[in-house]
């Protein structure tokens, strides 16, 4: 009378699949793809790694917060009137 059946005894490390029938590990099914996708194509492999690794590093880099306490203390506009050599010639 139970909605939910019983969990199959399964011995994890030797089969592939979970109890519900979906794969256990996601690092089993990364790992194959990575290995097929190297054998097959290293240069893309490669290239898309590089890629993901360029999206990611800046979000977990600890310069990324002193870049930004940086741009956050400097001013955007300076009091003054500005530079004399951007000024029209006088007369002309």
């Amino acid at each position: 009378m139970h909605a939910i059946p019983p969990p199959k005894q399964v011995d994890r490390w030797t089969e592939k699949r979970s109890m519900f029938g979906v794969y256990d590990n996601i690092g089993i099914l990364v790992g194959k793809f990575l290995k097929n996708a190297w054998n097959k194509e290293p240069v893309l492999t490669t290239a898309c790694g590089l890629g993901i690794a360029a999206l990611i590093l800046p979000l977990v880099s600890p310069y990324t917060k002193y870049t930004a306490m940086l741009n956050q203390a400097t001013p955007y506009n300076y009091p003054g009137e500005g530079f004399s050599h951007c000024k029209a010639p006088p007369g002309g």
